[in-house]
Order: C-alpha cells, then structure tokens, then sequence
C-alpha cells in the first residue's frame, strides 16, 4: 500500500455508494471513523444505517445525490493509510456478524420518550440521582454505585432514556449488563467491558463582579453544552467513543456503538493474549540472561583460578630450585642440625601441592565450590 492515497470528491462518493464504509476503509487502509470524516470534510453524504440491508433484500433504496461543492470546500484528500488492527479471523468474523445484525433495521435501537417501565438498573440510578451532588463542572455526581453517567441536571432525562435503551439492547443480544464499583458494565464474549454516558461542558471567563463562593473559583464558570458522548473505559488501541455532533445524535447510533462494543472486547483479548505471550517471552529472555550472565561470572571466576594456579606453580618450580641448593649445601649423612628432615617435609609438600595445581578440575571444585560448578 503507498505511502499516501489522493483521492476526488467524486472518487469518495462513487466508492462509498458502491460498497459498505468497512470495505472502503479496508481498500484506503484506514478505519471506518477515519472514512466518516473524510465524507464531513469533502461534503460527501453517505448511505443512512439500513441502506446495505435493504439493497441486500432487494429493497427499493435511494442514493443521495453529490452536492454541488461549496466555496471553502476542498475538492481533494489525501489519506495516509494507517496500520489497522489485525485480529484473528474468527474475531474478525464476529464482528462482521455483529455488524450484519445490527444493519438490520428490525433490530435498530429507538430510544423511547418516557422513563416508564425501565431497566432496573436505570430506575436505581435515576432515584439516586435525586440525592447526587454536583462537582467543579456542574454534573451530577452519584453518592452510591450507579450506572456511570456524568451529565449535568438538564440532560439527566436524555442520558438515563438513551443508557435504559442501550441496556435493554444489551441484554436482547445476549449480553448481561450490570454495575461494577460505580461503572456500567456489559459482559461480551467473555470480556467485561465498562462504559458511560459523559456530558462536555463549557468553560468561559467569568465577568467582573461575578460573585463566587470559593478564591479559586474565581476565573472560569462551566456551563452545560447538552452535548453527550458514550465513552468505552478499557485501555486498548483503537476507537473508544461516539458523541453527539452538528447532526448526529446519540440516540441515532446505539447500533454503531454496540458494533463498537463487539470490536473493542475483540481487540481487548487479542491484546491481553499479546501481552501474555509477550510476558512469557520477556521470562524466557530474563532466564536466558540470568543463565549467561551465571556463566559469564563462572568464566571469570575460573580465570582468576587459572592465574592464581599458574602464579603458585611458579612458585612451585622457584621452591624446588631452592629446596636443591639447600640439598647441595648441606652434608645429610652429618646433619645434626634436622635439614635432611626438612628437606622431605618440603618436597612431600610441593609434590602435594602440584598433585592439585596440575589437576585443574580439582582445583577448580575447590576453589568454586560444588554449588557453581558445572
């Protein structure tokens, strides 16, 4: 793939017409988000959610037409394609499923209108907020486990209508919803995933006079943006948010976010495989060091036997010359003085000590000691 892919308006258009945004993100070597801002960027409309399945029924479909290009509107793009996450193929496989059932429009999540007859999880969370304080950006802050929503007062209704949808969607694809330590939780393929409701806030400057309660209050006040966003809390590479935008409501991609849902608990356990077979490899390299560095320390610490060996030989051969001058100059048949004894003390002892210097094995043992011989 090259280095770097430019691309029309009218190229766009006709690829992202002809097949789904996953296969034009393939072939561009980009992800599916990339190629959604893309189309923004170039003013290129794309199919409506449901367009693939009907076509696929042999549905009647419209084609929205290109817009004209408007003046600040680039007429090109150059993609850099980027190293997407490579999953195995069964993972990749459930995803595609995943995506397939979600495309269906008898399976588009509506958010209702009313809190009536919600999930349990939502009516908890909803009596509890009654009781929540507000932190430093002006969103509620439960003061007990709940579902993770972190919105100010005037989009508490939206956020609970849109997390009771997503949860009842949840559990009718066979995936358990729960609250773990304070964070909304839904077990997929094996894998727990944590997620939340969170609303931007805006800080401006506060005008003169403003009265404030606390000193460091004093240069910014926050104030809700209505603006939502669903935010996956796992660690891992890849896209981990859906938000509301100029024209895109949450409401209108709880099916995107579960597909989002499905792909991050797959590349979660891809990734904690890699980090487990990396762990074991990290273990065999530390013991693959340990072991050379065990022996670099034995080598030298049979270096510094085999010169201290070779000095005492030395030695050896030097007392030996002194022990015949000594025989040479001494009358052993009169000695009164005890030298002839000596003497055989001396050559037992220098025979005994190059017994050992000449056997290096034994002098190695003894010197190293049986536990770092080998």
């Amino acid at each position: 793939m090259p280095d770097t892919i430019e691309i029309t308006r009218e190229q766009l258009y006709e690829a992202i017409w002809s097949k789904p945004t996953t296969a034009v993100a393939k072939e561009y070597g980009i992800s599916d988000v990339a190629v959604a801002k893309i189309c923004k960027k170039l003013h290129v409309p794309k199919p409506k959610l449901g367009y693939w399945a009907k076509k696929q029924h042999s549905k009647r479909v419209r084609q929205t037409p290109l817009p004209q290009l408007q003046p600040g509107t680039p007429e090109t793009y150059t993609i850099h394609p980027t190293q997407v996450e490579r999953l195995p193929n069964e993972a990749q496989s459930i995803i595609n499923q995943q995506q397939d059932y979600e495309k269906d429009e008898a399976n588009i999540i509506t958010v209702k209108e009313t809190l009536h007859g919600s999930h349990t999880l939502v009516s908890q969370t909803s009596s509890k907020l009654s009781a929540a304080y507000t932190d430093t950006y002006n969103r509620l802050v439960l003061r007990s486990n709940g579902l993770n929503i972190l919105v100010t007062k005037d989009s508490t209704r939206r956020a609970l209508l849109i997390m009771d949808a997503l949860l009842k969607a949840l559990e009718k694809r066979g995936y358990p919803v729960s609250i773990d330590d304070g964070s909304t939780t839904a077990l997929i393929h094996d894998c727990q995933m944590h997620f939340g409701i969170t609303e931007t806030v805006k800080r401006i400057e506060l005008t003169e006079g403003t009265e404030v309660k606390y000193s460091w209050e004093r240069e910014w006040e926050y104030l809700p943006t209505g603006k939502l966003t669903l935010e996956i809390k796992e660690s891992f590479h890849g896209q981990k948010v859906i938000r509301d935008g100029k024209t895109q409501r949450l409401e209108d991609c709880l099916n995107r976010f579960i597909i989002l849902l499905v792909r991050s608990a797959e590349i979660w356990k891809k990734e904690q495989a890699d980090h487990q077979a990396r762990l074991i490899e990290w273990e065999k390299e530390r013991e693959l060091e340990q072991l050379a560095r065990r022996k670099r320390e034995l080598e030298k610490v049979r270096l510094e036997q085999l010169f201290k060996s070779s000095t005492e030989w030395q030695q050896c051969q030097l007392m030996r010359t002194y022990i015949s001058v000594v025989r040479d100059r001494s009358n052993t048949k009169s000695d009164q003085s005890g030298t002839g004894t000596w003497l055989e003390w001396a050559e037992e002892k220098i025979d005994e000590l190059e017994s050992k210097l000449l056997n290096p094995e034994l002098a190695n043992m003894e010197s190293i000691g049986p536990k770092h011989y080998w």
